[in-house]
């Protein structure tokens, strides 16, 4: 079960809560990036592929999780500083994608799939 307030910014999904600030839908065909500068990551999204890059830490593995709280898709990186993931089979709607870094912190962006 999962439960996700907008205003408020929260997503509860099985046994984990996400604080995710509204900050922009990122339209897959035409967002260009979006820049993290704590970590130093880079999410860009373009057509049926998004591209994560992180030019200081490496990138461990990737979890898209749906709005319903399933893993939809995951991915091993073998550490290294970029992935690019084919998101066409991916239905229209909202997931969180929880990038993981090689030094046990994790980074996680809400992205809306138009």
């Amino acid at each position: 079960m999962a439960f996700a307030n907008i205003e408020t910014g929260y997503l509860v999904s099985g046994h984990r809560m996400y604080r995710i600030p509204f900050v922009g839908d990122i339209d897959a065909g035409f967002y260009d990036g979006l820049n993290n500068p704590e970590q130093n990551i880079k999410f860009s999204a373009n057509g049926a592929y998004v591209k994560v890059y992180s030019p200081v830490k490496t990138i461990s593995d990737i979890i898209i999780t749906s709005i319903s709280g399933q893993t939809v898709f995951q991915q091993n990186n073998n550490n290294s500083n970029e992935i690019t993931l084919n998101t066409s089979s991916l239905n229209k709607g909202f997931y969180i994608f929880q990038i993981n870094l090689n030094d046990n912190t994790e980074w996680s962006v809400k992205w809306i799939k138009h």
